[in-house]
């Protein structure tokens, strides 16, 4: 990973460290002796995610910052355009306040959602998640993130939604 001088400029000037020993830099830094400190060694740093984040920003960096934006928001329309034909309502009502990588379904009154979700699963090998806390219950969430995030993933996922509401009579 390299870093621009007003980078490294800004992360050592931070008046608080990351909560995460992973996402601290300057930790990062001090493991691979990169200041001239002395390397201290207290444990093992976490070289998978080290390896992750950096394959991560070359996917990026050869994409482009700008299309992989788009890429998601594209699938995010994809997906509510399919969502919407089957009757499916979104969480949050105002479009501009939805998040592209994370999208909240409301279950249907009367649908059992543990069995769409199983359905997806088992028949489709996808894998649809439930509300957290005060959602739990109330909606389904679908991740377009990353290399999953493309047209023929999203209709893999409108393709589940339709099978499961076909299975319960809601379509």
């Amino acid at each position: 990973m390299t870093y621009s001088a007003r980078a490294m400029e800004k992360v050592m000037s931070r008046k608080s460290k990351p909560d995460i020993f992973s996402f601290d830099v300057t930790e990062v830094g001090r493991q691979w002796g990169f200041n001239g400190d002395k390397r201290p060694y207290h444990h093992t740093p976490p070289i998978n995610i080290m390896f992750a984040m950096r394959e991560a920003l070359q996917i990026v960096s050869e994409e482009g910052l700008e299309n992989s934006w788009n890429r998601h928001l594209n699938a995010h329309y994809q997906l509510w355009e399919g969502l919407d034909k089957l009757g499916l309502k979104p969480f949050v009502k105002n479009p501009e306040d939805r998040l592209a990588t994370v999208n909240c379904i409301e279950i249907p009154e009367g649908l059992d959602a543990g069995k769409l979700i199983a359905n997806a699963y088992d028949k489709f090998n996808l894998e649809i998640s439930g509300g957290l806390g005060g959602t739990a219950g109330k909606v389904f969430r679908i991740g377009l993130m990353g290399y999953n995030c493309t047209p023929r993933n999203v209709e893999s996922v409108v393709t589940a939604f339709e099978d499961g509401l076909k299975q319960q009579k809601f379509l």
